[in-house]
């Protein structure tokens, strides 16, 4: 692709051109349409503002499959009155022309602006997009990650789903901390400090998405959700048979068959409040029906506690049944998003368990639970 803009244009031309002899030469020009963009004064004064929503794009996918083999995809953001949202056009001829330009989400909420998209094409023709989007945030100043399918060749697409389970806050403690960095300029040595939300408030362009032989999308990002951005991925996976048949369930212990995975830890000593995400891990051979419950039945372990050491017993603040000590049950029935099962090796939404420390310098403490679901009974096990 190839921008092309005067100073006082509020538009990108959006072009397209190939090469068949490796680069050597390239064809004539062929239009896509136009960004908008409010035009550079515009983008100045929303940087300053404090947003962190911005143009992007485009990006390209091509189809592989048999459905729609060779159908190319673009996808970019434009302004829409004060916001961005997704525009999605296709290309049936290997981009000697193009259609018409369309939103990927359509009756998006008012404070929605969407950007950073990425696409993908999945083996058996299913078009994914993922971008970030500010829903719920009428500042704009923070943003989720967000993914939807298109089954016919780009024409449609399913509802999107959250991705994130939690919101990236990109002006937090660790994203403001500069960071120097040293080079040789005009003699002298020289250092620059510069912090992540200053050079990079939406995380910077570090986005991917790719599918895999199984069809399943991967999408990668810049999660601030720790005040810190760090790489995150996903595994998505399109479902249309909505009508399998479950097999007859009991209800059991899963002790052995999910464990505990956990996103990085966040603790503020003025409050002594620790912050600890937790996933469940299927790390069995069948598959786990939900809801799952993780019961705490201890904070003091009976065996490694001496009479004479003082134990650091935490309180818990968000447990579903209000208790704060043994007892407390998280429930995880909303962090299995919309699937319906725990497959083996699959891994929930992040729960976090909000602990109250008893010291701010004593924040190791011990927690026994015990997890419960539902398995298959015997002889319908997969």
């Amino acid at each position: 692709p190839n921008y092309a803009l005067d100073k006082s244009a509020s538009t990108w031309k959006l072009v397209f051109s190939t090469s068949s002899d490796g680069g050597v030469t390239f064809s004539p020009l062929r239009p896509i349409g136009e960004i908008r963009f409010g035009g550079l004064e515009a983008m100045r004064r929303q940087q300053k503002s404090g947003r962190i929503d911005q143009i992007g794009g485009p990006v390209f996918a091509v189809d592989s499959g048999r459905r729609f083999r060779d159908r190319l995809y673009a996808v970019w953001t434009e302004l829409d009155g004060d916001r961005f949202r997704l525009l999605l056009s296709f290309s049936t001829d290997r981009g000697a022309s193009w259609s018409r330009p369309k939103p990927v989400v359509r009756d998006a909420p008012a404070d929605a602006s969407q950007f950073q998209p990425m696409i993908a094409a999945n083996p058996d023709g299913a078009l994914g997009v993922f971008w970030y989007a500010t829903e719920g945030r009428s500042a704009r100043d923070r943003f989720d990650a967000f993914f939807s399918a298109s089954l016919d060749g780009g024409v449609t697409f399913l509802p999107p789903s959250r991705v994130s389970s939690e919101t990236s806050r990109p002006s937090g403690t660790g994203n403001l901390r500069p960071g120097p960095w040293v080079r040789d300029d005009r003699g002298m040595v020289t250092v620059y400090l510069s912090s992540g939300l200053s050079r990079w408030p939406d995380g910077g362009d570090y986005i991917g998405l790719t599918a895999d032989p199984d069809g399943n999308f991967h999408p990668f990002w810049a999660d601030g959700r720790s005040g810190t951005y760090q790489l995150y991925t996903a595994a998505i996976r399109i479902r249309t048979d909505r009508a399998a048949e479950r097999p007859t369930l009991e209800s059991k212990s899963l002790s052995g068959k999910i464990t505990l995975s956990f996103d990085p830890v966040r603790f503020d000593p003025s409050s002594r409040e620790v912050l600890l995400p937790v996933r469940l891990k299927n790390v069995s051979k069948e598959t786990l029906y939900p809801p799952f419950r993780v019961e705490v039945k201890e904070l003091v372990h009976p065996y490694n506690v001496k009479a004479h050491e003082e134990t650091s017993v935490p309180t818990i603040r968000n447990a579903a049944n209000g208790r704060s000590g043994v007892g407390a049950v998280f429930d995880y029935a909303k962090a299995l998003g919309d699937l319906d099962a725990l497959a083996p090796d699959a891994v929930t939404d992040a729960l976090v368990w909000r602990l109250e420390a008893a010291s701010a310098t004593k924040t190791d403490f011990y927690i026994g639970a015990d997890i419960t679901g539902f398995v298959a009974k015997s002889g319908e096990r997969k």
